[in-house]
């Protein structure tokens, strides 16, 4: 099997962002996760709440949300401790009169479940979509989403799109 180049490679990644390769995710979730680029990040510990916002890469196939952070960071050492986050992800453009966003819950994969492939496969999905980021240090983390709620009030005022994952 040869390598792809570049654009090929781009040009895959742009038709796998375009298909919904989860089955029950909605099409327009699923676009607008691929779309967008920063999360905010909820975690929680001894019930002192903490966001951070991070920017993110979406593998749809697996549910997961990489992000990129230093494990020494308050989110971070917080998700390390109790695994189960929730967050909220915007448009990167805000339109007011077509109000659109997603509010989701999940929980960190845990250090062990990383194989090598696995940590390469992450690598390589999070650096295609922020290129900038090889330059600057800190881990790769993902998070598997277990439900997601999105609003769009292009279909409507107040319009829900559910997914649970199994």
């Amino acid at each position: 099997m040869g390598h792809l180049d570049k654009k090929q490679f781009a040009d895959g990644l742009n038709a796998a962002s375009r298909m919904t390769a989860n089955p029950g995710m909605d099409e327009r979730m699923s676009r607008f996760l691929h779309e967008n680029t920063t999360l905010t990040l909820c975690v929680s510990r001894h019930e002192q709440p903490h966001c951070a916002n991070c920017f993110y890469a979406f593998w749809e196939e697996q549910a997961l949300l990489i992000i990129k952070s230093d494990a020494n960071t308050v989110h971070m050492r917080q998700a390390l401790l109790n695994p189960r986050v929730a967050g909220t992800i915007l448009p990167d453009r805000l339109n007011l009169q077509a109000l659109r966003g997603i509010q989701y819950k999940g929980s960190l994969l845990p250090e062990e479940e990383i194989s090598p492939g696995l940590a390469d496969t992450l690598s390589e999905r999070y650096h295609h979509k922020f290129p900038f980021a090889r330059e600057h240090a800190g881990t790769l983390w993902a998070f598997r989403l277990r439900e997601i709620k999105m609003t769009d009030n292009t279909l409507g005022f107040g319009k829900k799109i559910h997914w649970p994952h199994p």
